[in-house]
């Protein structure tokens, strides 16, 4: 018997049905063979079994999904390996290699996809291939052209992963049809569910099954009408119809009610409104619950923050990218940091990272770990390193230099401590690399170099290889079969920036599937459920930015190409996405529960044009379901706006701190200039840095950066005019030796000085142009760097450093040399919005020195006179 069950979306016992028409065959469960294209349906489908045959004693039958089944006849009667998918865009760039220099990973990587659909969706053989390929790019040159270079890869990668004895999952595929028909025993009940849309190797898979069983009873989607929501599922359909001596049932549905659309404000707001839904009318029965995702990825974070705070138990299984793992992103970061002499970024992630602590050599059973790996961050920032693993060796050095630190200090101490630790990790991790001259010998290095240093086990036990977290295992796995593509197809050329490059984009292709113990409410992607039918289903991110989702076009056929040759098309894409929506939309046996969020970083969103569907406001209630929550609704109770649940700290009463302010700040002590400049523009700010002393350092960056430039020119500027003012003719011959001097008393790189005489060279004609100018107005340097101090209002002293005083037949002119944008500093800053008091300050410090004729900025970065 052969019988194909077509079942509308709603209708939810479909399973239980073909598990009734198979045990109402005589055949004992053991003798039943059920096949499905879902891991998650899989365990659903057992669960279902077990209830449905209830608490007898049984044999349980074969549950497996054509991959599942495929590998596992692989392992048992196959003669070749499996090649990882990942290395695909490797072995075409070998492949490449001979007549294209040096073709990039990212080309590779699009005719590894080439190779993969074809093998996936195209049954013809090569002629036929390149013959359509001709036909449809006709006329179009360079995409011929890029095509058939594309039909040349396919044959030549078949034909080498053959002669090394290797096989893809394709091909694996394939080869398990064969196995099969030749090797595997007869199937008694043979129950196929859940199918849409196989694949070529999948159909022919299939295809041996069906022809091995005595009876056949296959589940598929269809309803009576030509809806366009079962468009996908109709290629499963016309599958089973070319296999001999199917009969067709169709089954129904009872129609279920519309179901609204709740319009939340936000992505958080819409999963606080299911946070809600579920507290207030599911709880506590959230066993049997769906929630589901167009793009899950955008909502994982924030389930995983907010469920907790509603205490609602859940289980995520999302699919992640291994170059995401946490584990995984240490280890390019250390690769990244030997590749480019130990950039500080990339070296200062992989040494504070916990699944690499054993570089720094740290148990922290005592807390060591926390307190080296936040000082790398921290003390590599202060000593301005940017590169260079000579600067990481003296680290201590440089910090002394950058901000004065001296040998008693217990800080010193400390750093020199986490200097010697770096110095050890840092040659471990040069050594390691030192001689890496292919990707091959990379891979066994840096494998070497994971397995010394612990790679991923905790504080005091060495973690068992067996095991490691799933992405660390993965990891492992990627290295060894780089290891072994080297050996059976040739070494690659790589360095070690080669191989951070290769493993980055290896992790980045492979795929993470999370798989634990499932427990509370199941969160998976919308493509994820085929086959669930749950008592409650929410259903989320029903936008326009989500369905239709973004369809990637092949970089190798234009879309119509594709659709000759039978591949995925927008089309196909299109009908995949319909077909996911309108199936969980109607999945549920109880509830439906959907929404979409109205907006994303302040752009309105609108609802997916999908759902005919008007959107309405998610329904209110006083229930309050979280600590949060509470919060929030005591805090409206009681009318507390946010200003009055701010704590300030009173020092008035608190004798030892005014004792110490009145020691720093009091009526007797003078206040730098710059100080009030900084309290007028924030006064939280100028707390936090003259008060408390905190500051941030600045990233290093691999230039002179302001303050350096700042101090180069205020020295050379003192240095020129420190004997009076200099004659005209001999003003740029002056300023010239000024700056050897000055460059030779800051000690800087012999780089940056020939930067700095570049710059400098560049700005002198502006600077004697402006000098000129002043001497015109008979205006010349009285005194340059001049401290001044003095009391500017009762009870309020002041003191600075004054650059330039020039007199002339109108009094004194203060002047201030500015290196940097001078653009909010105008007259009306300075007489009219007062935003501006140091030079005002300066003029009444000296105005006893004779009469104020002008103030003004002397600019250094496009030399002129404000």
């Amino acid at each position: 018997m052969r019988r194909l069950y077509l079942a509308p979306f709603g209708l939810h016992t479909a399973t239980e049905l073909v598990f009734k028409a198979a045990l109402d065959t005589g055949a004992e469960p053991h003798e039943i063979c059920y096949v499905t294209p879902s891991p998650r349906k899989l365990r659903d489908a057992q669960l279902r079994f077990i209830r449905l045959f209830g608490r007898r004693a049984f044999i349980p039958p074969t549950f497996t999904t054509p991959g599942m089944l495929s590998r596992n006849l692989h392992r048992r009667f196959g003669a070749t390996r499996l090649f990882p998918s990942e290395l695909g865009p490797l072995l075409v760039r070998s492949l490449l290699a001979s007549h294209r220099p040096k073709p990039t990973i990212g080309y590779c990587a699009a005719l590894a996809g080439f190779v993969n659909d074809v093998k996936l969706h195209f049954a013809a053989d090569h002629a036929s291939l390149v013959a359509r390929l001709k036909k449809g790019l006709e006329g179009y040159d360079n995409p011929l052209a890029r095509a058939l270079e594309a039909a040349q890869v396919l044959q030549r990668y078949n034909e080498l992963l053959h002669a090394r004895g290797w096989a893809d999952e394709p091909d694996i595929m394939l080869s398990a049809a064969v196995h099969v028909s030749s090797r595997l025993e007869p199937i008694r009940v043979l129950i196929l569910d859940s199918f849409a849309a196989p694949n070529r190797p999948e159909q022919t898979l299939l295809a041996a099954l069906i022809n091995r069983a005595q009876t056949v009873l296959a589940m598929g989607y269809g309803d009576s009408t030509d809806s366009p929501d079962y468009a996908l599922a109709a290629r499963f359909t016309e599958f089973v119809a070319s296999q001999s001596g199917f009969e067709t049932v169709q089954l129904a549905a009872q129609p279920q009610p519309p179901t609204p659309l709740f319009a939340c404000h936000s992505q958080e707001d819409e999963v606080l409104t299911i946070c809600r839904h579920i507290r207030g009318n599911l709880w506590p029965e959230v066993s049997d619950t769906v929630l589901t995702f167009p793009r899950l990825n955008d909502y994982s974070p924030l389930i995983r923050r907010i469920f907790p705070q509603f205490g609602i138990p859940f289980t995520i299984y999302p699919e992640t990218r291994l170059a995401a793992s946490a584990p995984i992103v240490a280890v390019l970061e250390l690769l990244r940091s030997v590749s480019s002499d130990f950039t500080r970024l990339a070296t200062a992630a992989a040494l504070s990272s916990p699944f690499l602590a054993r570089l720094l050599q740290l148990d922290d059973s005592d807390g060591d770990f926390l307190r080296y790996s936040s000082a790398v961050n921290n003390y590599s920032k202060r000593a301005g390193i940017i590169k260079g693993r000579r600067n990481w060796q003296h680290l201590g050095q440089r910090l002394a230099a950058a901000e004065g630190l001296r040998p008693a200090d217990s800080e010193a101490t400390f750093v020199a401590g986490l200097e010697e630790r770096i110095r050890s990790a840092l040659k471990l991790a040069y050594g390691a690399f030192r001689s890496v001259d292919t990707l091959g010998s990379g891979a066994r290095k840096l494998k070497e170099l994971l397995g010394r240093i612990a790679f991923g086990a905790p504080a005091r036990e060495q973690k068992p290889l067996r095991m490691l977290a799933p992405e660390q295992q993965q990891l492992y796995d990627l290295l060894d079969a780089l290891v072994a593509f080297e050996r059976d197809f040739g070494a690659i050329p790589a360095d070690t920036a080669e191989l951070q490059r290769v493993v980055a984009r290896l992790a980045s292709d492979s795929l993470v599937s999370n798989n634990p113990d499932p427990d509370g409410i199941l969160v998976v992607p919308m493509t994820e459920t085929l086959g669930l039918c749950p008592k409650h289903l929410l259903f989320g991110g029903l936008a326009e930015n989500a369905l239709p989702g973004r369809y990637s076009a092949d970089p190798i056929l234009p879309d119509r190409v594709r659709t000759a040759l039978g591949m995925p098309d927008m089309s196909w894409h299109r009908d995949w996405q319909r077909f996911h929506l309108r199936r969980n939309l109607e999945s549920a046996s109880g509830t439906t529960f959907l929404t979409f969020p109205t907006s994303a970083d302040g752009a309105p969103i609108l609802p997916t044009p999908y759902l005919d569907l008007k959107p309405v406001p998610p329904p209110r209630t006083e229930t309050l379901f979280s600590a949060r929550e509470i919060q929030i609704a005591e805090g409206r109770r009681r009318r507390i706006q946010l200003p009055e649940t701010e704590q300030p700290v009173e020092f008035a009463t608190d004798r030892e701190v005014q004792q110490v302010l009145a020691q720093r700040f009091g009526p007797d002590r003078e206040i730098p200039v710059t100080a009030l400049e900084a309290y007028r523009r924030c006064p939280f700010r100028f707390y936090l840095e003259h008060v408390l002393g905190l500051s941030t350092p600045d990233e290093p960056r691999f230039d002179v950066d302001a303050r350096q430039w700042g101090l180069v020119a205020h020295r050379l500027l003192e240095k020129l005019y420190a004997g009076g003012a200099v004659p005209l003719e001999r003003l740029k011959e002056s300023a010239v030796q000024a700056l050897d001097s000055t460059l030779d008393e800051l000690n800087l790189p012999q780089f940056w000085q020939q930067v700095i005489r570049g710059v400098f060279a560049n700005l002198l004609p502006g600077l004697v142009a402006c000098e000129r100018s002043l001497r015109k107005e008979g205006y010349t340097p009285q005194c340059i760097e001049s401290r001044v101090r003095g009391e500017v209002a009762e009870g309020l002293r002041v003191k600075g450093r004054m650059d330039r005083l020039d007199s002339g037949p109108g009094g004194l002119r203060v002047l201030d040399y500015k290196t940097g944008s001078t653009a909010a500093v105008t007259v009306k800053a300075v007489l009219e919005d007062r935003t501006h008091v140091q030079l005002p300050l300066y003029a009444r410090l000296i105005q006893s020195r004779g009469r104020i004729d002008n103030i003004g900025v002397y600019s250094l970065r496009e030399p002129s006179i404000i």
